[in-house]
């Protein structure tokens, strides 16, 4: 299985984080004009271009959840550091 990159998922997380903020902070359920389609239209897409779907998968991540898994990643040494790319 190949390994994915702590810092990539670490910046990515970040982001989501931010969406997450940014769409809450204009939310409100029940009314048709503070939905997550038109938070989205206003709020999120000008910002960060993102589809739709992107946005609805984004709304769903476990930020801290995530976060301690980034944590635990970043602790496991890795299998590459300390050895020189040549021997000589």
């Amino acid at each position: 299985m190949k390994e994915k990159k702590v810092g990539m998922r670490e910046n990515r997380l970040r982001m989501i984080q931010r969406v997450q903020e940014l769409a809450l902070a204009h939310y409100e359920p029940g009314r048709l004009d503070r939905c997550y389609a038109e938070v989205w239209r206003r709020y999120v897409y000008p910002v960060y271009p993102i589809c739709y779907d992107t946005f609805l998968r984004y709304m769903a991540v476990d930020v801290a959840e995530e976060a301690s898994r980034v944590e635990v990643a970043k602790s496991k040494p890795d299998k590459y550091r300390g050895q020189a790319l040549f021997d000589f």
